[in-house]
């Protein structure tokens, strides 16, 4: 028999150590035999969207298995982010696939290190209805981590099976590369990393991190061996997982942290659940986890002793040191915190244990991945706690009602929205069978979500609304129905918590009658209802959120975690010294939606092992490594200015900036601010050059700041620029332009596409591709930036002619958000003054002035709330109608004017609509100072006081 030169090395190697242990290839695919979910209705660890339509079958994969693999019929898609921020340079990325009908396939995506981009590279049958074996080598080193996916085109169906993922490295040639390990009185060189004989996805994912960074720091690859060397043995980087359970047992008390200071720090030990140990000794290390997170901390802590650093996606170090030694160590680890998650918007990253968060499964079971497709993950887990597939026929009392319906009144965006019966007995009983199932498929998790779905259609029934103390505080009913889940869980899972949202308005108020269950936890969401400013910490509009969070953890026994939207890195920082403090168990980020994301990331990532770390320092060390040590200065200067701004905007003193509704970038900002921080990020971007990482950094903020300059300087013009400015202007336009197309920006608001607000900007001038996530293929972008001034003059004009007038569409309102079907017919929002959605503006141009009487004819609906939208409208800047809108309530219809012949003009003519209703109810007065938390809290609600506008008619007498 003959046997390569590679696998006879192996052999060998393996034959060194003990016949019980044997070179392990990594394959990076996690579930590649695609062994079936909870439900079978889909493979467990993926994320699976797909089956039939409608909410009805939420939940109903179309697949089936087979032995090694499994056969879906479309249209269907599939993805995992295990690895998506992994820096291997070469994957050889494999399988065997079959497509029918159509062809579908399965491709790695690769982020861009430099951009963030993705590129996908697929592997797609040449042949239907043929098995083939297909592989390519993926990556060039140029990338930041891959996503995995699999799609499934309409009535096609894809079988596949042998799915691989393995990494590509190569051994230095460089004698001098080794990678040693001290032993008494000399050193031995490593040999290989050991895992237990059946390593799980965690310990696979430990296993790579630590091969991989050895091999960045030596150019040594060491060989993964699965089994137990004889104890005797040195060389071996031993990887061993207690797995242990998140004990429940209250925090530490905070009142007496300042006694530690005076004692001495305790002999190293075994860790619990989320630390780690590391000991190297007489020639072997053994790096000890107390359960999944602490393995993996405890790789990541080496990775960093021996010289690699991860600060945040994309932004990391490499110290190379050919011949690198392990020192003889002995260090225990542990957390502050027992659960410390989060995940990025647009895919920012889905491995944040990389940053010194802890790994998510240790602290709560994924149900979208223990049973697809649920779709919803485990914040909003109802479609996986009652799924309609299983129960809708049978079983439609377990669903919420509203208006009279069940699910036949459903009209959420998605499974996420779903909402339950939550006070229905037999409905909590198939919740808690649910549970408990899941509790045995993810033996290593303490949390297990059984929280509300998004949304505030909750039940009406008469089952739940007797279980409410109040009509305005509803968390009762929640904490009613979580105690009786917990009463049949806990008998069979005692050490196991249950877990529910306190969110969203009328559902953060601590419950006034029941009691908690001692398996029941509480997740408190820092929403906008009690947490109005989340861009600093503390401050009078934050205050009842505050008092909320005392009264939730005293509630709890401290049995209490958070859920945190962090916006800054100096307000994150100040919640999480705040949940320390208080003896919080711990927090999940929901993104990092506001500036400099990357500092925010690795200073948590920092404050999860010692709240009491100076936030200032982690700033001045990571700054360099984010944009390079020639534009740190500029960027710290950029961060200092733009912080302050910040602060100030919370203390109302600084004047011209608006935020984004539900958003934490700014719309518009100063004049004075924004060209003191171009200066500064223009000299970042000359001193970057030719360092396109960190440019590519610099770039993401400029847009931010050139964004709101525009915005500004537009309403400062009343959308008119003078023709001295228009050149400056232009330049600004086509550089913003120019770097979201390059940083692939797809939105400027709330749900308003880049091209969108372009669109309404320039007054229809820049009429370029919709698609958020396509607009910067179009070609008519080049022919802007060729000439910007040119195509900014070329406004566009949308009326229609009628017999003796016109038409403007609803599109033609420009300035706020446009709906392409609001009950019935396109439409654009007015929202009250405050708010950045307050008026809109539309353009015609007329070739003559008409003669004779004139009527504008003004479409649109009223708010469904009890205050009556105010409005006044100017035609060329001349007010002809100020006061209530004439519209019914949530009723399209029309309202009339007379307006005189002198508000038109020959040419160009502009008509503007201004919401003018205040901020405050009757009975407030913010202007006095009378307005308390509450009312300044409802102050930024823009839900109440808007109207809707449609189509608009100008009409004159027949000549």
């Amino acid at each position: 028999m003959r046997i390569c030169k590679k696998f006879r090395f192996s052999l060998m190697l393996a034959g060194c150590i003990c016949a019980g242990a044997a070179e392990y290839e990594i394959n990076l695919a996690r579930n590649p035999e695609f062994q079936p979910g909870l439900d079978r209705q889909g493979p467990a660890d993926w994320i699976y969207y797909g089956g039939p339509a409608g909410i009805t079958n939420s939940g109903l994969g179309d697949v089936e298995f087979f032995d090694g693999g499994i056969t879906i019929a479309g249209a269907a898609s599939l993805h995992q982010f295990y690895m998506w921020d992994d820096v291997t340079p070469q994957y050889q990325f494999s399988c065997r696939l079959k497509s029918t009908s159509a062809r579908g396939g399965i491709y790695m995506e690769l982020r861009d290190r430099v951009t963030g981009n993705r590129k996908r590279h697929e592997l797609v049958n040449r042949k239907l209805d043929e098995w083939e074996e297909l592989s390519m080598t993926v990556g060039a080193g140029k990338h930041y981590g891959f996503g995995l996916g699999i799609h499934v085109p309409q009535d096609a169906t894809l079988s596949i099976s042998h799915l691989r993922i393995t990494p590509m490295l190569t051994s230095a040639t460089n004698l001098e590369a080794t990678l040693l390990i001290e032993a008494a009185g000399g050193s031995v060189r490593a040999r290989g990393i050991i895992t237990s004989a059946n390593p799980r996805w965690p310990e696979i994912m430990a296993a790579h991190e630590l091969r991989l960074d050895v091999w960045l720091v030596t150019g040594v690859v060491l060989p993964v061996l699965a089994g137990a060397p004889a104890e005797q043995e040195k060389g071996y980087i031993r990887l061993k997982n207690l797995e242990k359970i998140i004990p429940d047992r209250p925090p530490a008390n905070p009142a007496q942290k300042w006694r530690q200071l005076f004692r001495r720090r305790p002999a190293p030990a075994d860790p619990e659940a989320n630390g780690f140990r590391i000991i190297c000794k007489n020639g072997r290390v053994d790096l000890i986890g107390g359960n999944d997170a602490g393995l993996l901390a405890g790789v990541m802590h080496l990775a960093e002793i021996m010289g690699v650093k991860y600060y945040a996606p994309r932004v990391f170090t490499v110290d190379a040191k050919p011949g690198f030694e392990i020192k003889d160590m002995d260090i225990t680890r542990q957390p502050a915190f027992e659960w410390a998650d989060g995940v990025g918007q647009h895919q920012f990253t889905w491995t944040p244990w990389k940053y010194g968060f802890l790994y998510s499964e240790s602290s709560v079971a994924p149900s979208d991945k223990a049973s697809p497709p649920c779709r919803a993950s485990w914040v909003h887990p109802p479609a996986f706690l009652a799924p309609p597939f299983l129960f809708a026929k049978d079983h439609p009392d377990y669903y919420a009602l509203v208006n009279g319906k069940r699910l036949d009144g459903y009209r959420g965006r998605n499974a996420g929205d779903l909402q339950l019966c939550l006070g229905n007995p037999a409905l909590q009983k198939a919740v808690a069978d649910r549970i408990m199932r899941l509790m045995e498929q993810y033996p290593q998790a303490k949390y297990f979500s059984i929280g509300q779905g998004d949304g505030l259609h909750w039940c009406e029934c008469e089952l739940c609304t007797t279980l409410d103390a109040d009509k305005t505080v509803l968390t009762d009913r929640m904490v009613a129905y979580a105690n009786a889940v917990a009463e049949i869980t806990s008998k069979k899972y005692p050490d196991r918590k249950l877990l529910v949202l306190a969110y969203a308005n009328d559902r953060e108020d601590v419950p006034l009658r029941e009691k908690l269950h001692p398996n029941v936890a509480v997740m408190y969401a820092f929403w906008p209802s009690s947490w109005p400013d989340w861009t600093v910490t503390y401050c009078a509009l934050n205050q009842r959120g505050l008092k909320l969070l005392n009264d939730w953890n005293e509630y709890t026994g401290t049995n209490l975690t958070l859920f945190l939207y962090p916006v800054n890195t100096p307000e994150n920082a100040e919640k999480i010294k705040l949940a320390h403090d208080k003896g919080v168990r711990g927090f999940y980020h929901c993104g990092w939606r506001g500036d400099f994301p990357e500092t925010t990331i690795y200073t948590t990532g920092k404050l999860i092992w010692n709240p009491d770390a100076d936030v200032r320092q982690l700033v001045d060390e990571v700054m360099p490594a984010i944009y390079g040590k020639a534009s740190a200065p500029y960027m710290h200067k950029y961060y200092d200015m733009h912080h302050k701004l910040i602060r100030e905007f919370a203390a109302g003193n600084a004047k011209n900036c608006q935020r984004e509704q539900n958003m934490i970038k700014f719309r518009r900002l100063p004049l004075d601010y924004t060209q003191p921080a171009l200066d500064l990020l223009t000299r970042a971007e000359a001193a970057a050059s030719g360092d396109e990482g960190a440019i590519a950094f610099i770039h993401t903020e400029k847009h931010k700041v050139l964004y709101a300059y525009i915005n500004e300087f537009l309403e400062e013009h009343d959308y008119n620029v003078p023709d001295e400015l228009f050149g400056d202007y232009a330049s600004k336009m086509a550089e913003l332009v120019g770097l979201a197309r390059t940083c692939r920006v797809p939105f400027a608001g709330y749900k308003i596409s880049f091209t969108e607000w372009l669109f309404q900007s320039t007054g229809g001038a820049l009429d370029f591709a919709r698609a958020p996530y396509q607009w910067w293929n179009d070609k008519k972008i080049d022919e802007f930036l060729a000439n910007p001034a040119k195509a900014l003059k070329n406004r566009g004009y949308l009326q229609e002619e009628l017999e003796n007038g016109f038409e403007l569409p609803a599109k033609a309102w420009l300035g706020s958000r446009f709906y392409e079907n609001y009950r019935g017919q396109p439409a654009a929002v007015v929202r009250r003054r405050s708010s950045p959605e307050s008026q809109v503006r539309a353009y015609f141009k007329l070739n003559k002035m008409p003669t004779g009487a004139m009527t504008l004819e003004l479409q649109g609906l009223d708010n469904e709330k009890e205050e009556k939208a105010e409005i006044e409208i100017t035609l060329n800047g001349q007010k002809i109608f100020a006061g209530p809108v004439d519209f019914p309530k949530n009723k399209w219809d029309w309202q009339k004017l007379e307006i005189p012949a002198a508000c038109l003009q020959a040419g160009d003519n502009v008509l503007v609509i201004a919401n003018t209703l205040g901020d405050y109810k009757p009975g407030t007065d913010g202007q006095t100072g009378a307005a308390g938390p509450a009312e300044e809290a409802l102050a930024k609600n823009y839900s109440w006081g808007w109207c809707m506008l449609g189509r608009v008619r100008l009409t004159w007498g027949a000549e």
